[in-house]
């Protein structure tokens, strides 16, 4: 049975402060358990009503540890971005970097974490 599973997402409307980097990701020690999928999906959106861009570093993480940035991807408010990936390892970090601006101080951004198993069980809400 082939499946996909949603392995990870951000908080509805996930507010970041205008200058700073955090860590989306980061009540998860290993980032996002993607060992058991061979594909992944990532999709970030950074909200219309945003007052600057954001750049979102996906990242491997191996034990805690950040190891290489799997891709690093910049986009203005009202757009969003998704790529498939060769599983990366047993972790994922996403970072989201807010650029300094005027106006209000933060944006919301949005990250989802697909999984693609071709051997999916139907038990782990897999499609």
């Amino acid at each position: 049975m082939r499946g996909t599973k949603l392995a990870f997402r951000t908080e509805p409307g996930q507010i970041i402060p205008l200058g700073t980097i955090t860590d989306l990701t980061k009540d998860l020690y290993n980032g996002i358990p993607v060992k058991s999928y061979p594909t992944i999906r990532v999709v970030c959106g950074n909200y219309k009503g945003s007052e600057t861009d954001v750049t979102f570093y996906i990242t491997i993480n191996q034990e805690g540890e950040l190891v290489d940035q799997l891709d690093t991807v910049t986009l203005s408010p009202g757009n969003s971005f998704t790529n498939t990936y060769d599983v990366p390892g047993i972790g994922l970090t996403i970072l989201a970097e807010a650029a300094a601006g005027s106006g209000s101080d933060k944006v919301r951004v949005l990250a989802f974490v697909y999984g693609f198993s071709p051997f999916a069980h139907k038990n782990n809400h897999c499609d």
